[in-house]
Order: structure tokens, then C-alpha cells, then sequence
């Protein structure tokens, strides 16, 4: 297989895997299981996760990859790339703090299905999160995984590409996602969107020179 085909193989296997995680993920689907398998819903969850991890390793396992080293930082600077990237690491902590993981993990509802306590309707309960870290990005976890990917001592044509296909990802799955977000809050969010950034904090940046 020639480089040019290897890299469009690593982008077509990330893209089936963004399809499948999109698709898994939207509210539409949510909702079918909720209509026709009512008892299914406190374990969609739970259920999703394991699928999502599953294709990600095996999109991992499939994927091929190419021997080219795009670059590989000499000391020191292959230290110094450490503190972005350990900032980044910060900043998801941040990002994701206040989080119930046994939710986000889909384990508080599936123990509530088998104990028949379980009332929400789809396979989580929706907030609106517009304080914190996503007062400057609407999608901060998103915004520190790419500067935490990004940041690496060595860039491999697998690892760059890889990293490419999951910014282009995170941008388009804002989208489908945020079409749920406003179906779910309404004008509230589209305040909230007007205000604020996708991914990458522009207004806040600007904000911050205007004052």
C-alpha cells in the first residue's frame, strides 16, 4: 500500500468510527429505544460506552501505519513541549470537574434500572454548563484534548493524521451536538451561543483585550 492510500485509509476509519459515535450518540436514536424498548433506556448508556470503546480500539488495531516521523524535537525543546501539553491536562480536569462519572460511565443509571428507581426519560439528564471552563468554550473538553494531543515531543504521519481527523470530528459533532442542545434548552443556549465559542476561545480572547 502506497503512503498516499495509507493515509486515506486512517481517514476513512476514523470517519466510520466518527459515524458510528454521532449516530450512537444523537438524541433521534436515543429516542427509538425510549419508544419501542422503554426498559433498554437506563443502560443506553452504559451500553454506548462499551460499543464507543470497542470500535475506538479496533479502529486503532485497523488503522494503518505508516513508518514516516513528521518531526522529532531535540533536547530540550522535546522537554519544553511538555508543559503546553501538561497545561492542556489541567485544563480537561478543569473542563471535566463536577462531573458525575458513574453517569458519564452510565453505572449510577444502570444500578438504578436494576433497583426499578430509574425516571429519566432518555439515557442522562441534560444540563446546561455555562460557568467555568465553558464560559470560554462551548466545548471545552474538546478545545484541551486537541491542545493535549497536539502537543508531542514526536509526530508520526499515523498520530498527525489521526489528530487531524479528531479536530475535524470534534468540529462537526459540535454541530449534531448542539442541534440537540438547542432542542433541549432553546433560546437559553442560543444566548449561551452567541456569547461564546465553539471550540477554540476567540470571543473570550477578545473580551479579554477589550477590557
Amino acid at each position: 500500500m502506497t503512503f498516499a492510500l495509507e493515509i486515506a485509509a486512517i481517514v476513512a476509519v476514523w470517519a466510520a468510527y466518527g459515524a458510528l459515535h454521532s449516530w450512537a450518540a444523537s438524541l433521534k436514536l436515543k429516542r427509538r429505544v425510549a419508544e419501542r424498548f422503554p426498559a433498554a433506556i437506563p443502560y443506553y448508556r452504559l451500553a454506548y460506552n462499551v460499543v464507543v470503546v470497542a470500535a475506538f480500539i479496533g479502529a486503532i488495531a485497523a488503522a494503518p501505519k505508516p513508518d514516516a516521523i513528521v518531526y522529532d524535537l531535540p533536547t530540550p525543546y522535546d522537554v519544553l513541549v511538555l508543559v503546553p501539553q501538561l497545561l492542556a491536562l489541567v485544563g480537561l480536569i478543569w473542563a471535566a470537574w463536577g462531573r458525575s462519572w458513574s453517569s458519564f460511565l452510565g453505572l449510577k443509571q444502570a444500578y438504578q434500572g436494576l433497583r426499578g428507581v430509574y425516571t429519566e426519560r432518555y439515557d442522562e439528564r441534560y444540563t446546561l454548563d455555562a460557568d467555568g471552563a465553558y464560559a470560554i468554550s462551548r466545548h471545552p473538553i474538546y478545545l484541551f484534548s486537541i491542545l493535549l494531543l497536539a502537543f508531542r515531543p514526536v509526530m508520526s504521519a499515523f498520530y498527525l493524521t489521526t489528530l487531524l481527523c479528531f479536530v475535524a470530528y470534534f468540529y462537526v459533532g459540535s454541530i449534531f451536538e448542539e442541534r440537540k442542545l438547542v432542542e433541549l434548552f432553546g433560546d437559553e443556549y442560543r444566548r449561551y451561543r452567541e456569547r461564546t465559542s465553539r471550540i477554540f476561545p476567540m470571543k473570550w480572547i477578545a473580551r479579554g483585550f477589550r477590557t
